[in-house]
């Protein structure tokens, strides 16, 4: 993972998270990172693809919609997922909030379990 983009007490919002699911992880050396880490072990995204931003009124604000293709490590199912992000970054270009709306179903049938079992490895 190299270099983080985060910034010190960056902010991971998933506000479509279920209920066993982290609605917020504050700070990159410990839960943002971890969340990032696990995801690599469960989920192996090919593509990144349909990438589009859309225009904000703030130079530091940027929405992106995109979509993976990819599959869960651990059932070899697909994880075709959609993506919506919100990022805030400061001016040295860190972030300082990240909100990830994605679907959670959409992950949790892909690796047949519940989502606690992902953050809790």
């Amino acid at each position: 993972m190299g270099r983080s983009f985060f910034e010190e007490n960056g902010i991971l919002e998933f506000p479509y998270g279920p209920a066993d699911f982290p609605k917020q992880v504050i700070g990159k050396k410990q839960s943002c990172m971890s969340i990032c880490r696990t995801f690599q072990k469960h989920f192996f995204q090919s593509v990144l693809k349909n990438l589009h931003f859309h225009a904000t009124e703030s130079p530091n604000v940027v929405i992106a919609e995109f979509t993976s293709n990819g599959k869960a490590i651990s059932t070899d199912k697909p994880y075709n997922q959609q993506y919506i992000s919100v990022v805030t970054t400061n001016d040295d270009g860190k972030i300082l909030k990240y909100v990830d709306f994605w679907n959670p179903l959409v992950a949790m049938e892909a690796i047949n379990a519940p989502l606690s079992n992902f953050v809790n490895q």
